[in-house]
């Protein structure tokens, strides 16, 4: 949190560089920003840690995918008003799926969903996304005049498959 010192003498408030420099960080991405406006952003933020509950996601298993909440991608932990409904989203690394999303209680097949955070200061709420790994079935055949084989029926992606082709005499 940012507060202004205040020049006793007069009772002028005194910015420092700290605020002048984040006013200008939002003034760039918000429009014309005041002190007070920069102060009264802080205190709701300020507000928000101390008293919203937290919704985080985690992926399983690791590196298997990415999540994303409110759109925002690679976002795992956030903090919402109670009862606050809030889109999260997951998104399969290649060679995975996805499976579903769980939760106390909760359980949703969609990997966009919308849920609904509860609870007050301190609760974390936690949902994950459960991914698994492709697996594919080998079907090999051959033609006339020769056989041909796989070492394994099916395969995890990344694992590497034997095929062997052999000619009949002659």
């Amino acid at each position: 949190t940012f507060f202004p010192l205040f020049d006793k003498g007069n009772g002028r408030c005194i910015v420092t560089e700290e605020i002048q420099a984040i006013k200008e960080d939002f003034s760039n991405g918000y429009g014309d920003m005041t002190l007070n406006t920069i102060i009264s952003y802080t205190n709701t933020t300020e507000y928000a840690m101390n008293n919203w509950p937290t919704i985080k996601l985690n992926i399983t298993p690791e590196n298997s995918g990415t999540t994303a909440i409110n759109g925002e991608e690679g976002v795992t932990t956030k903090r919402a008003p109670a009862d606050y409904q809030i889109p999260i989203a997951a998104t399969p690394a290649t060679g995975y799926h996805f499976v579903n999303w769980t939760g106390t209680d909760y359980e949703s097949t969609d990997a966009t969903t919308t849920i609904t955070i509860s609870g007050g200061k301190g609760v974390v709420t936690e949902f994950t996304a459960n991914f698994a790994i492709n697996i594919y079935n080998i079907n090999v055949t051959a033609g006339e005049g020769g056989n041909a084989s796989a070492s394994a029926a099916t395969a995890e992606h990344g694992s590497e498959v034997t095929l062997t082709a052999e000619a009949n005499d002659g």
